[in-house]
């Protein structure tokens, strides 16, 4: 079976629609930090976060959808100065079976 590109496009365009934020753990308090930008890397769906109101230890990231529900998280492990810093998911779709 061959999967054409216009499904891995709507895979995509679905999966933007429901992603709306980020909440971070910096220094033991929850923040809730908006979408930077997002670009699609081949089968690749990147969204990027400007952690640049915040500065200090970082120990947790979730991509939250518009119903504040979580998509991905887990444990991070990094010190955030009091300079900018990019935050990304990347999010991968795999096509098995046949490709676009």
């Amino acid at each position: 079976m061959q999967v054409h590109e216009r499904l891995i496009n709507l895979l995509f365009q679905t999966l933007l629609s429901h992603v709306r934020k980020g909440r971070f753990l910096i220094d033991g308090t929850e923040r809730n930090i908006e979408i930077f930008r997002t670009e699609r890397l081949g089968n690749t769906l990147r969204v990027m976060f400007y952690l640049n109101d915040y500065h200090g230890h970082v120990t947790y990231a979730a991509l939250l959808d518009n119903q504040g529900e979580i998509l991905v998280d887990g444990p991070t492990n990094f010190y955030k100065e009091h300079t900018g810093f990019m935050y990304v998911f990347d999010i991968p779709i795999t096509v098995e079976g046949g490709g676009a």
